[in-house]
């Protein structure tokens, strides 16, 4: 009896026990953090100069831009390709690696974004048959920065990205080849919130647009109905003249008059031809629409 009564004790303890671990585990969710609450941190952070690559400054005017560059140039730490790009070389193991720079400016032409892009690969003296060019890249990248860099969170397509307080290095590959972005974060969010601000006005101003011009065509329709109806009750009041005893030939006619109506209807009303048919015959559809064919294929044979 004893036995029975320590066993389902034991049996209890277990139960509780997993119960608790399981609402342990629902109560403590792992929570992966977006790119934009890290960035958030970064820049709350701090710690970290606006001086990128080689000198240059983010905040820099392309003036600025541009002299620093003849003065790297000057001293040989960077050159520049027949087609005006300038570019800085890096080594890895088995390559030299040349990057060309593409400096991207805000809304007011400051500096806000370097990115790196290979534009000559040069291949060393004992190069290893399996030698991989994006390998030794983001080998270099990795070993360049000295941490552990970020995957999670939304950068675009980034394999990696690295954080210094209000700046982004992003280390992106794509279709053999790869490039690396640094930017500063604040400036590019005002760029962002710029741009969907000019986004959401173009929106805006084309929805208005369109309800302008479906409140215009709705406008034009109920006038051309009005235009119709005052036209068909001129119609029957002349049938109603003409044969005043015969319906049928009344029904006929109109209906015939209305067809040739809508037929009007279709040709611009900047056409020659119809003014002065609707001028001729201002109330016999009929006959406006003969004349004017009759016009078009006469004029049709004169070419």
């Amino acid at each position: 009896m004893k036995k029975l009564l320590l066993g389902a004790l034991l049996l209890i303890i277990i139960s509780c026990s997993d119960k608790n671990k399981s609402e342990n585990q629902i109560k403590t969710p792992i929570i992966e953090k977006t790119a934009i609450e890290l960035e958030n941190e970064s820049i709350k952070k701090g710690g970290y100069s606006d001086t990128t690559l080689v000198d240059f400054v983010f905040g820099m005017t392309k003036d600025q831009v541009n002299n620093h560059c003849k003065k790297l140039k000057s001293k040989n730490i960077i050159g520049e390709l027949k087609n005006g790009v300038v570019y800085y070389a890096i080594e890895t193991k088995n390559f030299k690696i040349g990057l060309g720079l593409e400096f991207l400016y805000d809304n007011e032409d400051k500096l806000f974004r370097v990115t790196e892009y290979p534009v000559m690969i040069e291949k060393k003296k004992g190069l290893k048959k399996n030698a991989n060019i994006l390998q030794e890249a983001e080998l270099n990248y990795l070993n360049a920065f000295g941490k552990k860099p970020l995957t999670n969170g939304t950068q675009d397509n980034a394999k990696y990205y690295w954080l210094e307080g209000d700046v982004r290095i992003d280390y992106v590959e794509k279709e053999n080849s790869f490039f690396l972005a640094t930017s500063k974060i604040s400036a590019e969010r005002k760029i962002i919130a710029f741009n969907e601000e000019i986004e959401r006005k173009k929106q805006e101003e084309e929805r208005i647009k369109q309800e302008e011009e479906i409140l215009q065509k709705e406008k034009l329709a109920n006038l051309q109905i009005q235009e119709e109806e005052r036209i068909i009750t001129k119609l029957k009041a002349k049938a109603k003249r003409d044969w005043p005893d015969d319906y049928s030939v009344q029904e006929y006619w109109i209906n015939e008059q209305i067809e040739a109506y809508h037929y009007m209807l279709t040709i611009p009303d900047n056409d020659r031809i119809k003014k002065k048919a609707q001028r001729d015959w201002p109330l016999d559809f009929t006959t406006q629409q003969f004349w004017y064919k009759e016009q078009l294929e006469a004029k049709e044979r004169l070419r």
